[in-house]
């Protein structure tokens, strides 16, 4: 007997366990929102890509190695020429070094002297070092630079798409709560008033009441019937709004059940500790990832300045080669055996310089317009915060209010049925504390939805990313 007992407890635990988990919690879509959501993927995409173009601005900086080779297949000459040139930019002053080697075989008319070395070829190495313009920065240099900057600016994008995203999650998720338990009131409301339809019409056959009753019953059967089929259609709808979020493992919208709805207490849970966080204004709105995005963007601006100025100085480049052949005299005598050593100097400069200054300008009224962004969007986010926090303080207000008003209509619905059971009451006054009662449950349920609301978009101008489910995605 005992064996029984034990295997049926076990049993509805096991079954009171399988309910409780079948509840939807905030916590599953904001996951999977988090790993399946499409813009945050667009995004994700858009990173990678920028992490691409940074690669490919270095590349400005690799090795570049050039193979040249030549021979008379028919003709006088029997001439062959075999060249390998490498040149590499350095990335700290913009030198640039190169080295090469060539080779040649047979001989060659007057006109391509030039192609004749001894016997093991020849070898050079040379550098030029810019001494004004290309020295301090350069177009490479600037490429590199503002590849990784707008990489930056990318990882800050996504940070704040996957804010975006867990905020309308989090919103989404509490519109179908609530919209769920609205529906479930106005069905309670209507399965009050079917009951009773049955009771009216037994006494309207017994002749204890006048028909009149039994048709305003039915009236309000009616009116009650429209209110869950308009509930029903906006729970149905934030389901499928939902559904952009909380997807399937493999990133399918997939709608959730009535059956995992959880409970109303839920939707109260933990409203009452919430704490706002205090603090300066300007030092809580500087850490919001779209002025990190600007500041970025202001450097970038400055690169470019940076480059402008570069373009306003003049060209000097200091050249420096030396070349040696090896091996024997051949075809080309001697002319060639020796080390040459080979100093130049370059010098140029448009005279007008139109293009240069044009740049520089622009560049300068970039930075200028970022600035007064910058300016605009910390004054704006300063207000947004100070609005946001007041939205939270005041829908607890109206939470405790509401509250209040809940169960106050309710105690009247309680004290009405009552007297009516006594005779002290009418149907039509009765009707009236029912669905007074409902209301105030609905506005409850809404001020609740206000409160879930303020609060997602709080914690994401806080960047309060363990909230958001973001914790594992620093900034």
């Amino acid at each position: 007997m005992m064996t029984r007992l034990i295997l049926i407890a076990l049993a509805l635990v096991a079954a009171l366990t399988g309910k409780a988990g079948a509840s939807l919690t905030l916590q599953e879509v904001l996951t999977s929102a988090r790993e399946h959501a499409p813009k945050l993927l667009e995004q994700q995409a858009a990173l990678r890509g920028a992490e691409g173009s940074v690669l490919a601005a270095e590349g400005a900086f690799d090795t570049t190695l050039d193979v040249e080779f030549r021979s008379r297949a028919t003709g006088s000459w029997s001439g062959s020429y075999l060249k390998a040139d490498a040149k590499r930019a350095l990335t700290d002053n913009g030198v640039s070094v190169y080295g090469g080697y060539r080779v040649s075989d047979g001989r060659f008319p007057t006109y391509e002297d030039q192609y004749f070395t001894n016997s093991l070829g020849e070898f050079k190495l040379g550098v030029l070092v810019p001494l004004l313009q290309d020295r301090a920065f350069d177009t490479n240099r600037f490429r590199v630079a503002d590849a990784r900057l707008k990489r930056e600016q990318e990882q800050i994008k996504t940070l704040i798409q996957a804010i975006e995203v867990q905020r309308n999650a989090t919103i989404a998720y509490w519109e179908w709560v609530v919209a769920g338990h609205q529906l479930r009131v106005y069905e309670h409301l209507l399965a009050i008033a079917k009951q009773r339809d049955t009771a009216l019409s037994r006494q309207v056959e017994e002749g204890a009441i006048a028909n009149f009753a039994l048709l305003e019953n039915q009236q309000n059967i009616t009116r009650r019937q429209t209110l869950v089929m308009n509930a029903r259609q906006k729970f149905l709808m934030a389901a499928n709004k939902l559904s952009l979020y909380y997807r399937s493992p493999k990133g399918i919208p997939q709608q959730p059940e009535e059956a995992q709805l959880p409970a109303m207490a839920e939707v109260f849970t933990g409203i009452a500790g919430v704490n706002l966080t205090t603090g300066p204004t300007e030092a809580l709105v500087a850490k919001r990832p779209e002025l990190e995005s600007l500041n970025v963007a202001l450097d970038r601006a400055r690169q470019k300045l940076r480059l402008g100025e570069n373009g306003l100085k003049p060209q000097l480049t200091l050249m420096g080669e030396v070349s040696r052949d090896f091996g024997g005299i051949a075809e080309g005598g001697s002319s060639r055996d020796s080390t040459d050593a080979i100093v130049g100097v370059r010098f140029s400069i448009p005279l007008g310089q139109r293009a240069a200054r044009g740049s520089f300008r622009s560049a300068k009224a970039d930075l200028d317009r970022l600035s007064f962004q910058r300016q605009r969007l910390m004054e704006q986010f300063i207000v947004e915060l100070e609005n946001l926090t007041l939205g939270v303080e005041m829908s607890q207000q109206r939470l405790m209010l509401t509250r209040q008003n809940a169960a106050q209509t309710q105690a009247m619905q309680k004290a009405e049925e009552i007297r009516f059971a006594n005779g002290a009451s009418d149907f039509f006054l009765l009707n009236v504390r029912e669905e007074a009662a409902s209301r105030a449950q609905i506005d409850h349920l809404l001020a609740a939805l206000e409160f879930h609301a303020s609060m997602a978009s709080y914690s994401a101008a806080m960047m309060d990313l363990e909230t958001l489910g973001l914790e594992e995605m620093p900034l």
